[in-house]
């Protein structure tokens, strides 16, 4: 009896025994694939991101495969279970590398795991990659800003979208209705494309950013919650109408607010001969100002030649910087009348011997005299033209004093007063704090500068030219053109 009951108990231990080791040998042997199988998706993982990168990156701009580990590469971010030490790539961010060329199949399809996509800001063209629907974990897509075009994707094959951005595109057709299936929705942007079609009818309670601006759409608005919490410029550059836009019944062809064709996408610009005729038109008006300058000029001195005054001619050198110069021991020695003559309408409380006393910087010289910052006693800043070579008798000098200071214009410096002697001649007038158009010439300001400067200092030249046909803009030279404010107005400086 007791063998028997002994021999029961081994038979007992020995099943037991049996059994644990069976089941260490399974879970261990579930371990090892499941490991095994983990390294394996992290290895198609980098195969797929070598295949895109090889596609798309020809400038070698990604620092990819110097490792053989992917979650170590340049804008990739790997997760995975911490008890199993397995990693999984989840994110792509390559914004601005840039990329060119179309996504191909069989790349980032690959990373199963993905949750984030973004590839914003540039050139990848083609349409979008329909495998990309085995990311099937997506919750953030940034593509904007790219040359992607043909219908939009089905987003019913990613359930766990949160934001989406692919505007500034070329994609067309219409509006999936499968975006109403992303009920954790939270932004959508579809603006700046060429998308077609109507609205569709869905309502996200959880979308809080959205825009469909810029586009070819058409026809009401639907009138559910989710598209009443917006503005009108979620909606604006369509042929959309109710709630915020104009009402329907008002809408007439003629209304549509601003079509796609002209508003455009980010890399929509005018064609190639567009810009080439507005140029040719901006050369030819700047021409015509010229040659209408030019006759001016020529009148006057042929004017000059018969009443047989002398043309001054010739350019020195323009001279900017510090060093600092004086006008007054030539006044004092030589001046006839120590008197200043203030023009009709000015009021300064300064006269010559202030003037005299002023320390003066040299600001240019041309080829009719030199011009001078002046700081007097009681803080006033005026620009001084000491005038030379200018044979001409003082009736005539005041009679042409007087014409200018009739001249009356936005973009022409004013004058304040003058001072004639035989052997001395001086124009004051207001200085100008911001340099002049040599500087911008020859500084580092935008050419979008130069270009308004320009247009304005014509405008005033245009304005001396009609107004007065002597040789009065025979020194009309970079420096003598003076900017008012730190940005474009500008003034001209009249030199004769």
């Amino acid at each position: 009896m007791n063998s028997r009951r002994d021999s029961l108990t081994r038979t007992t231990s020995l099943t037991t025994l049996d059994m644990d080791l069976f089941l260490f040998c399974v879970v261990s042997l579930l371990v090892f694939l499941l490991l095994g199988h983990c390294s394996a998706d992290l290895n198609q993982d980098a195969s797929g991101l070598l295949a895109f990168k090889k596609s798309v990156d020809a400038n070698d701009r990604l620092d990819w495969g110097s490792s053989s580990n992917p979650c170590e590469w340049e804008g990739i971010k790997c997760e995975g279970p911490p008890l199993l030490k397995s990693l999984r790539v989840v994110e792509v961010r390559t914004p601005g590398t840039p990329l060119y060329g179309s996504i191909p199949s069989g790349t980032l399809s690959l990373l199963s795991e993905l949750r984030v996509i973004s590839l914003r800001a540039n050139h990848l063209s083609g349409r979008f990659p329909s495998d990309l629907s085995n990311c099937s974990f997506l919750r953030s897509m940034y593509l904007q800003y790219n040359y992607l075009s043909g219908p939009l994707p089905d987003f019913s094959s990613w359930p766990n979208l949160v934001h989406v951005d692919l505007s500034f595109n070329n994609f067309s057709g219409s509006i999936p209705s499968t975006l109403g299936n992303l009920t954790r929705l939270v932004t959508l942007y579809l603006k700046n494309n060429s998308l077609t079609g109507s609205l569709p009818l869905i309502n996200i309670d959880s979308l809080n950013g959205f825009s469909v601006a810029n586009n070819d759409l058409e026809g009401p608005v639907p009138d559910t919650q989710m598209y009443r919490r917006f503005n009108e410029d979620s909606f604006v550059g369509n042929g959309l109408c109710g709630l915020s836009l104009q009402s329907c019944d008002k809408k007439s062809p003629g209304n549509v607010q601003v079509p796609q064709n002209i508003v455009g996408s980010h890399h929509r610009g005018l064609s190639k001969g567009a810009i080439v005729g507005i140029i040719a038109a901006l050369i030819a008006v700047c021409l015509c100002l010229v040659f209408l300058c030019l006759f001016a000029f020529r009148k006057g001195i042929s004017k000059d030649n018969k009443s047989g005054k002398p043309a001054s001619n010739g350019a020195g050198p323009v001279a900017h910087g510090d060093p600092r110069a004086t006008y007054a021991p030539a006044l004092e020695m030589n001046s006839e009348y120590k008197k200043l003559v203030f023009l009709d309408g000015v009021e300064h409380s300064f006269d010559l011997e202030e003037l005299l006393r002023a320390s003066a910087e040299v600001l240019g010289k041309g080829s009719i005299g030199t011009s001078y910052k002046a700081a007097l006693d009681s803080g006033l800043i005026v620009a001084v033209k000491r005038l030379r070579d200018i044979t001409t008798e003082r009736r005539e000098f005041e009679a042409h004093m007087s014409n200018i200071s009739r001249i009356k214009h936005e973009h022409l410096l004013p004058f304040i007063a003058y001072f004639y002697s035989r052997e001395e001649k001086l124009v004051v007038t207001e200085y100008m704090p911001n340099g002049s158009l040599s500087t911008l010439l020859h500084g580092k300001h935008l050419l979008c500068l130069l270009e308004a400067a320009f247009l304005q200092t014509l405008t005033g030249m245009w304005l001396i030219c009609f107004t007065y046909s002597s040789n009065l803009l025979s020194n009309v030279r970079e420096c003598n053109v003076l900017k008012q404010t730190a940005t474009i107005t500008v003034h001209l400086l009249n030199s004769f």
